[in-house]
């Protein structure tokens, strides 16, 4: 991206520089430029990477939650009671089975201004989501 736009902006100091008027910018480059600067959200991004997170029930309550790269997870409730499972994508839901249990699949909203985002089951629960730093 920053890539694109240092030829960009060396493209159009070329054409002032031989005197011909530069082209407009194509509105809607302009809008995805903006849109990638001002976000660290990769495109790609669905919530579900890998990675240790807090998470924020409906209630108040929060979890600590490890998403590994071998699909699976851990949380670790306020208590300490550890439960284990695993994740498995199923049409843009990460869908979580815990040992001895029973799968719910959630889906996550784009993340907001302070990078955490609300993570909705297919029961209607709700949950605030944050990564932690790395």
């Amino acid at each position: 991206m920053r890539a694109h736009v240092l030829l960009t902006a060396s493209a159009a100091l070329a054409l002032v520089a031989c005197d011909k008027p530069a082209p407009a910018p194509d509105a809607n480059a302009v809008a995805m430029n903006a849109d990638a600067n001002m976000t660290a959200t990769p495109a790609n991004w669905t919530g579900f990477e890998p990675g240790s997170y807090v998470v924020t029930a409906a209630d108040g309550s929060k979890n600590d939650f490890e998403l590994k790269d071998d699909g699976t997870f851990t949380v670790t409730d306020a208590a300490g009671k550890v439960t284990t499972g695993t994740i498995a994508m199923k049409e843009g839901k990460g869908c979580f089975t815990p040992v001895g249990g029973t799968e719910k699949c959630w889906t996550n909203a784009a993340p907001g201004a302070d990078g955490s985002w609300t993570a909705t089951a297919t029961d209607g629960e709700t949950s605030k989501v944050m990564k932690k730093p790395a």
